[in-house]
């Protein structure tokens, strides 16, 4: 090996890097197109219901709905129930610096 970096510290602090966690979890979120149209939706439009989610991003309810549940998991996003329905929004601040950050070089 040539150079001096001992690997065994080197895999300790990646595996200890709440950063790094936080945000490979994040980024995970990206695997699915719905998904990833969810949070821009979001982003831009927060307290939505997920009937108006669904058709806006072409998905079914349950669909969204599922997504969505697993978005509260990861704490990225909240929502607020309103009469029967549940407003969604995105949460995380740097999440929403991060969305934007994503479609930067693609706005006209």
């Amino acid at each position: 090996m040539y150079s001096n970096v001992r690997i065994d510290e080197l895999k300790k602090e990646l595996k200890d890097n709440e950063k790094i966690s936080t945000c490979a979890r994040e980024c995970n979120v990206f695997g699915d197109i719905t998904t990833l149209k969810i949070c821009y939706v979001l982003r831009h439009y927060p307290k939505m219901s997920v009937s108006d989610i669904a058709i806006i991003v072409e998905s079914s309810i349950s669909n969204v709905s599922h997504m969505l549940s697993k978005l509260k998991k990861m704490d990225i996003v909240s929502y607020k129930k309103v009469s029967k329905q549940n407003l969604y929004s995105i949460k995380d601040k740097k999440f929403a610096k991060f969305i934007d950050f994503l479609f930067l070089d693609y706005e006209k």
